[in-house]
């Protein structure tokens, strides 16, 4: 079995679900999607955060005797160059319409396994007891309650057997090739993630009252991290859980879920006001 694990919003080796359930030989990639980046102005500071973030798995897969492959260009084509030398694709699962569309494309290539990785819920899976989903986040969130009264969630386990395929794994694009110029980012998206998790640990009983200032230093900085997967929402709720006073954070946590949970049931809320 020859596999293609594909790295999108799960920038990171712990708890990935595609290092969990991958088996044999791979090929780990991740794509610089064309079509994504074409609209982006060229100083758009997220793009700047996501190639270091991508640069950053490549390291931390070698030091597990992995790599990592990293395209820009259309998925499809890219998908269609790989596809004789593989079996399957494996990635995590996305939520959005471009995603959705995109997605089918490249079931149609090769056969693709996707896995819930981004959020803790399947939104599939939670519904009221009429089997309709939640429209209102207090009953969704109550509705949590044997999950929030655990201790911790079960992480993903890397597979440690894996082979890595062979591959030209030097080719990496640039920004300037993608039409993009680096930019200055604040030093918290730079700063390890053990060290942002343990700041916020010393503040997060004063979360709930302090965030609603500007001018307090009072919120985590994981954001863009669990934004791009750089750490998932299931070690977020593990470190936190077990500090006194981080219930309203984790609350917050969960109205992610929520807006997750709302796209996926009615996935016409990402352009139009929901009822």
């Amino acid at each position: 079995m020859r596999q293609i694990l594909w790295f999108r919003r799960d920038l990171r080796i712990r708890d990935n679900a595609i290092l969990s359930h991958a088996r044999g030989e791979i090929l780990p990639i991740f794509i610089f999607d064309e079509h994504i980046l074409s609209s982006l102005p060229k100083d758009d500071k997220r793009i700047s955060f996501i190639y270091d973030s991508v640069l950053g798995l490549k390291k931390q897969l070698q030091k597990i005797g992995l790599d990592l492959a990293i395209f820009y260009g259309k998925p499809f084509e890219i998908f269609n160059s790989l596809k004789d030398d593989f079996d399957e694709v494996l990635c995590s699962v996305d939520f959005d319409d471009y995603a959705k569309k995109r997605d089918k494309q490249v079931s149609e290539i090769l056969p693709l396994r996707r896995y819930l990785d981004s959020f803790i819920l399947n939104p599939g899976e939670h519904l009221k007891n009429d089997q309709t989903p939640y429209k209102v986040f207090t009953p969704f969130y109550n509705s949590l309650d044997v999950l929030l009264s655990s201790s911790k969630i079960a992480e993903y386990q890397r597979n440690k057997k894996l082979r890595l395929a062979k591959f030209d794994y030097g080719k990496v694009p640039n920004l300037d090739l993608m039409g993009f110029e680096k930019q200055s980012l604040p030093n918290f998206c730079s700063e390890p993630l053990d060290r942002l998790l343990e700041n916020f640990a010393q503040k997060i009983k004063r979360y709930k009252k302090d965030r609603d200032y500007f001018y307090k230093d009072a919120t985590s900085k994981l954001s863009i991290h669990l934004r791009f997967g750089l750490i998932s929402p299931k070690q977020i709720f593990n470190y936190y859980k077990k500090i006194i006073g981080s219930d309203f954070f984790i609350r917050e946590l969960f109205w992610r879920e929520f807006y997750n949970y709302i796209l996926f049931h009615n996935p016409k809320s990402e352009f139009e006001n929901f009822n």
